[in-house]
């Protein structure tokens, strides 16, 4: 059985598409850090196995330059979404922006 939060379960690549441009805030016990969706990506299509119940596709988002979140499973919170939205963030690439960090769903 699913550890997994109903709300994650229920994502679809085409329902996470419209949040691209959109802050999403971890919080802390002692502060957040705002990071933005910067990009959803279609990896592979259910229909591929029939093991998969959705798409699986990646979140790409951005946070600051000043501070980088090690691997790990944060609280999300948004707006219209809602939270806590646990996910597990992985840091791909820095830049003169910022972090980028990814999500995968499956």
């Amino acid at each position: 059985m699913s550890t997994e939060p109903d709300i994650l379960r229920s994502f679809t690549y085409q329902q996470l598409k419209e949040y691209t441009g959109q802050r999403f805030e971890v919080r802390f016990d002692d502060g957040s850090l705002d990071l933005t969706l910067e990009d959803v990506s279609l990896l592979m299509e259910k229909h591929v196995s029939p093991r998969m119940h959705r798409d699986t596709f990646s979140l790409h988002f951005r946070g600051p330059r000043e501070l980088m979140l090690k691997q790990g499973t944060y609280a999300l919170w948004h707006e219209t979404l809602g939270g806590p939205l646990p996910m597990f963030l992985v840091p791909i690439a820095p830049d003169s922006r910022g972090y980028i960090y990814e999500a995968i769903f499956n």
